[in-house]
This record gives structure tokens, sequence and C-alpha cells, in this order.
């Protein structure tokens, strides 16, 4: 078994020192028998960072460096790719520069790989959202891979310093694997992946600018590809601080934008719906989503439905959304279907092989104007936050000559009732492990509501919205683009 860490560099000569300093204090000698290599991969820089290189070689001789010419496919992506096609290693640790390890890093992820090799291994990151004009950094100052560990601890109190999943870590007991969604944990700062997989899958996907995303994009491929993830606390790093960080405006929008970006290449609900959620409780709405079973919770009358049926059947092209009972699909001639869970897009695609089942909202379709005849949408809009109900009300209106909404009567379910099975028995409640970070937090704002992207830890309610609102809402929307009639 062999270890490749690969780190990409622009611009931050001793930032990159000092990380490697640390690297150079392994156990075990990991470096020097060849069963782990370093790869800097310089992507341009112009400060100097070779003077920085050759100043550590006596400590890491076997060190290989690497400079690529500033150009128009330059950043992090290009530059962790750069070094993955070149990685030796049948695994492959991505650091960022400035990342401090304990000596045992490299040490820890022999053993996690001995025991699961088709595994991502996600690490604990302390600081990694930190900005040290608002923080007291002095606790890092004079760290040494000698009292890393107890550094390491003061951190772990602090709450300005800890990695924002770590609840998540806590409370899966670092078995992230059974989150609904773990790649949206898949920060590149300190991650280790199977190389071949990561070759497989094209590495990260270079097209992504400014701030965000392309990592989650990776960890996404990664976790298509079947792999399954783990947290781990012990091989952790510690982002050294440095500079401040960017305009949270600036960050904000384009994580927003590149998160469009990822929905336009994979086109699934998560990805659809990402853009709208910050913060990792999207994974248990997701969670939510896949057991909601509206049957149980709702009854349409034998008059409504006859009432839709007839107009289905005087279309040739009609969009059902929100379905998860087949006998409402027998009950309406629709040529389409979204369907917001996936166990239902599996029954569906099966018991439906003549109908177009995908799985979506259709909050972004990418659909030419008037795609549909009809669009009928049902009960599940009503769980929705209110500002996504009002885009997804506004996007079936551009894509539909006609808007059905197929509602049961009643304006209020228990949210309880919706809340997805406890898949663990741990003894921890996630209530308890998120009071912290949960404690002042609004209830699961959208995007458009948040302006810093450090407002992260917040829970997402299922809504239930009456009736009369839905249809006033619908009304207001058809006034505004001035489109056809709304049911």
């Amino acid at each position: 078994m062999k270890l490749s860490i690969v780190i990409p560099a622009y611009n931050c000569g001793p930032l990159l020192y000092k990380g490697l300093q640390f690297l150079a204090r392994q156990d075990a000698q990991w470096f020097q028998s060849e069963q782990a290599e370093i790869i800097v991969v310089d992507d341009g820089s112009s400060d100097g960072t070779s003077r920085y290189i050759e100043r550590i070689r006596p400590a890491l001789p076997k060190l290989r460096y690497m400079y690529r010419p500033r150009d128009e496919h330059s950043g992090r992506s290009c530059a962790r790719n750069t070094g993955l096609r070149e990685a030796a290693g049948e695994y492959v640790c991505f650091l960022d520069a400035g990342m401090l390890v304990p000596p045992n890093f490299v040490s820890r992820i022999f053993t996690l790989y001995e025991k699961s090799p088709d595994t991502v291994t996600l690490h604990n990151m302390y600081g990694i959202d930190l900005d040290p004009a608002e923080t007291d950094i002095s606790v890092v100052e004079g760290i040494t891979p000698d009292n890393i560990g107890e550094i390491a601890a003061k951190l772990s109190k602090l709450p300005a310093w800890k990695d924002r999943r770590e609840p998540f870590f806590l409370y899966m007991r670092d078995d992230i694997q059974q989150l609904a969604l773990p790649w949206e944990l898949g920060y590149s700062g300190a991650i280790t992946v199977p190389a071949r997989t990561a070759l497989a899958i094209g590495g990260f996907d270079e097209s992504y600018k400014g701030w965000g995303v392309e990592d989650i994009d990776f960890a996404y491929r990664l976790h298509r590809e079947g792999m399954n993830f783990r947290s781990d606390r012990q091989a952790y790093a510690i982002h050294y601080p440095h500079g401040t960080v960017s305009s949270g405006d600036r960050q904000a929008f384009s994580d927003y934008q590149n998160r469009l970006q990822m929905h336009t290449k994979f086109k699934e609900l998560e990805t659809e719906l990402f853009p709208e959620y910050q913060g990792h409780f999207y994974g248990a709405f997701i969670e939510k989503m896949n057991t909601l079973q509206l049957p149980k919770l709702t009854a349409y009358s034998a008059e409504k439905l006859d009432k839709v049926s007839a107009r289905t059947a005087l279309s040739s092209r009609t969009l059902l959304i929100g379905a998860d009972d087949p006998e409402l699909v027998k009950r309406l001639d629709v040529s389409h279907i979204y369907v917001h869970n996936r166990p239902t897009l599996k029954r569906f695609r099966a018991e439906f092989p003549s109908r177009v089942v995908e799985y979506s909202l259709g909050l972004r379709s990418y659909l030419p104007d008037k795609t549909f005849e009809l669009c009928i949408v049902t009960d599940m809009i009503r769980v929705l936050h209110p500002v996504v109900r009002v885009k997804l009300l506004r996007e079936l209106t551009r894509i539909s000559g006609e808007v059905i909404l197929l509602l049961t009567a009643g304006t209020y379910i228990p949210e309880k009732t919706l809340l997805a099975p406890n898949k663990t028995s741990q003894p921890i409640q996630m209530e308890e492990a998120l009071h912290e970070q949960t404690a002042a937090a609004p209830a699961f704002l959208p995007f458009d509501l948040v302006r810093s992207p450090r407002i992260r830890h917040v829970m997402e309610p299922l809504f239930w919205c009456g009736e009369e609102e839905l249809r006033d809402l619908l009304e207001r929307i058809r006034r505004e683009k001035g489109s056809g009639p709304i049911s």
C-alpha cells in the first residue's frame, strides 16, 4: 500500500512551508521508506514558492515539486488533478497548503485503509471557517509538531475553531455513510480517496470558477460511483490562520452560482434544491423527502379526481408533480411524472414504463416555455419552504400552459408525522449534539435570506401551507407573468 499526499499551492510560500514542516515529522519514516510521497503542485506562483521547497528538502528529500505556468485552466481543481495524475499511491490525500497535521496523520490513514479500502475519508479540520480579523488566534501561536495534540484539544473546545461538520461526525460516530447525503460534507481541504476511483470519475471538475462546490461535486460523483464515506477525528488537520477570509457576500454568491452549475450537470432533486439551502441539515431535509408518504397523510375526493382526470384526458403532454401513490397515477392520464423520493422513482419506473418518470421537483427544469399543456401539483408542495414554493410555482407557470393544484382539505399536518425514522441507535440526541450551533439560529434559511456563508447550522422544518394561501399565491404569480389560467 502506498499513499500520495497532493498539495495545491499558489502564492502561499510561507504557509506551504509551515505545513510541510509538520509532514516532515510524521512517525515511522513513511516518506523515507517510499510508502508515502508528497506532491506539491505550484499553480503558477510568483512569490518564490520554489525557495521554500528548497528550504524543506533536507527534511523531505524525496518531495516532488511540480510547477505549472498560470493559464486559463489554473485553479485548485486543475492543480489537484495534476497531482492526482502524477500520484504513484493507491490512495491520495488532498491537503490544502497550510494544513498542519499531527505526527500520526499518515499512520492513521494506513490503519484506516487496511481495514476499509473502498472508502472516502473526510478528515476533521479545525479553523476552516475562521476569520483571523474577528477571532483570537493566539491559541495557535507557537504551534509545533510536538505540541499540536495539546493545541488541538484546546481548539476542540472553542466554537470558532470547530469544524462545522463535527456534530455529524460525532452523532454518526464517524459512520457518515448512514447520512442521506454524505457527499455534502466532502470538503477537499483534507480528504483521502482511492486513487483509481478518483481517476475513473475524472478528478475535480475544472470548469467551476470562484469559491466553492468543486469539492462537493467531486464527493457527489464519488458517492454515485459507490464509494462509502467515513469521517475521522484522529487524523485531523488544523487550518493555520492567514490573512482574512473573502467577503461573505462574495463567497455566498460564488457558492450559489456554482451550486446552480452543479445542477445543470446532474439534474436530480438533490442538486436541484442544493442552491436554495445553506447548511448541512439539507441532508436531513432530503431524507424527510425520501420517506415522505403522502397517501398516508392525505386523501383526495373522488369528485376532485374525476374533475382533474377529465382535464388530463384532453391533453397530450401533461406533468404530474409530487405523486407517490400509484393509484393516483393510474387515475390520471399524464405523460410525465416528477417524484420527490428515490423509492418512488424506482417503483414508478418499473410500474409505468410508458411514462417519463424523473427524480425532480421541477424547480429548475431547463425546459422551453410551455413544454406541457397541463401541470398538476399535489400536496407535496405544501411541505416546501415558502421561498422555494414561490420559485417552483413560477417555474411551473413558465413551462406549462395551465397549472392545477390537487390539494386536500385542511391547513396543517403535524411535522412529526412527516419525519424520517431514525437510522441509528445512537444514545446521543442530535438536538444535544447541535445545541451550541442551533441555539440562536433561525429555522432553515434559504439562500435568498442568507447574507453570510457562516450561517450554517440551522434546522429545516417541514411546512404545511393552507389551500387558500397556495391558491392566492398562484393567482398572484399568474398576474405577474400574464400567463394562462391557473386552477
